[in-house]
């Protein structure tokens, strides 16, 4: 489970200029404000990231209605900024945290169980479940997406780590062979050929970010959703087909689905469209999928008639620092997209190692206020 809520050590604490009542905390690579002499260098803490959403229970109250998600009936914490300084987080003293997780209980642990998991709450322990905190995400209007079907994903979901969430990120992509591409707008989307290994059969799936689809409907009308749109215009099962046909590789490809009601469409793109960003792949025979490094991968995306991710730069030796990357991370969908508005600011950047065994995020903070 993703560490949206872990026990983290408070590493430093600084004074914003023209405050007396609150103060700036420093937690992994995020900065969050915090209510001034409530905390110092070196305590323990429960941080919770931006994009959580908390229950609604009676010690949250005080976030208040606008902070409120009444889609989810939850609490959001969101990206904002006070008095010039931007705070990404919530911060919950250590005994307030096992107050919440003592009295809810939300995991129905027995005594001897939770009186365990308390005793782990050190630094680094995940907590996300022990709060009952879940992630937000952007609802997609469009519903038409098909009947969804049981399936045991084969490939890793889309989901990278932010660098502020593990700083370390720099030090293990140091000297490194490296790309980094424009994050979009929009939602995830994984096509897999694989083999059955019931009836034996080369299948081809289509999935969103978690779900995936069948290709026909119960009334046996074929599904028009827009991942299957997707596949439908590109052709993509025929040509995932060809490929292992002529190379006895089984591939699948992961993208970025954009275009009209899709995340308000920020690049403004007529119809819908998707952009690789991934390619993985495995023999007849393997246990698992593998990504394919770069440049191969950008070429197989190209030779496939389809586009890949926008990307912004590459190579041969990795050397930014955090606060550098999220610098980086600004600019605009103009760039790539010719009808984005000029003031719309894009996601953020995707930083890769040349290999692609190495991938991490920075998300651009003039988007996320």
């Amino acid at each position: 489970m993703r560490k949206l809520a872990s026990i983290q050590k408070i590493k430093d604490i600084q004074s914003i200029p023209d405050a007396d009542k609150i103060e700036v905390a420093t937690i992994l690579g995020w900065a969050i404000v915090v209510q001034k002499d409530l905390y110092k260098i070196g305590d323990l803490v429960c941080y919770v990231e931006i994009d959580s959403l908390l229950p609604k229970i009676e010690e949250f109250a005080w976030l208040g209605d606008q902070n409120f998600n009444k889609e989810f009936d939850r609490y959001r914490i969101r990206t904002r900024k006070l008095r010039g300084q931007i705070s990404q987080g919530l911060l919950i003293p250590y005994e307030e945290a096992k107050n919440i997780i003592v009295k809810y209980n939300y995991l129905i642990l027995s005594q001897e169980q939770l009186d365990k998991r308390l005793k782990e709450m050190l630094e680094g322990d995940n907590v996300t479940a022990l709060l009952d905190i879940i992630k937000w995400e952007e609802s997609v209007k469009e519903t038409s997406d098909g009947t969804s079907k049981q399936y045991e994903w084969k490939v890793s979901k889309t989901d990278e780590e932010r660098i502020q969430s593990n700083p370390e990120y720099t030090e293990i992509m140091k000297d490194k062979p490296y790309y980094i591409t424009c994050k979009l707008d929009g939602t995830s989307t994984t096509y897999i050929l694989e083999k059955n290994q019931e009836t034996e059969e080369i299948e081809f799936n289509i999935c969103g970010r978690n779900i995936c689809y069948n290709q026909y409907n119960e009334n046996g009308t074929k599904n028009t959703g827009k991942y299957s749109q997707i596949a439908e215009i590109y052709d993509i099962e025929n040509k995932l087909r060809n490929y292992y046909k002529e190379k006895e590789i089984l591939i699948a490809i992961q993208g970025e689905l954009i275009g009209q009601n899709i995340q308000s469409n920020k690049m403004r793109i007529t119809g819908k469209d998707i952009y690789i960003f991934n390619v993985l792949f495995k023999g007849i025979n393997d246990l698992e999928y593998k990504k394919m490094g770069y440049p191969e991968n950008k070429e197989l995306v190209e030779e496939l008639g389809m586009k890949f991710v926008p990307v912004i730069e590459e190579g041969v030796s990795f050397h930014y620092s955090q606060e550098q990357l999220l610098e980086k991370a600004k600019g605009k969908y103009k760039v790539f997209f010719e009808n984005a508005d000029s003031n719309q600011a894009r996601e953020g950047i995707i930083i890769r190692s040349m290999d692609n065994t190495i991938s991490f995020k920075a998300i651009n903070n003039d988007y996320l206020l």
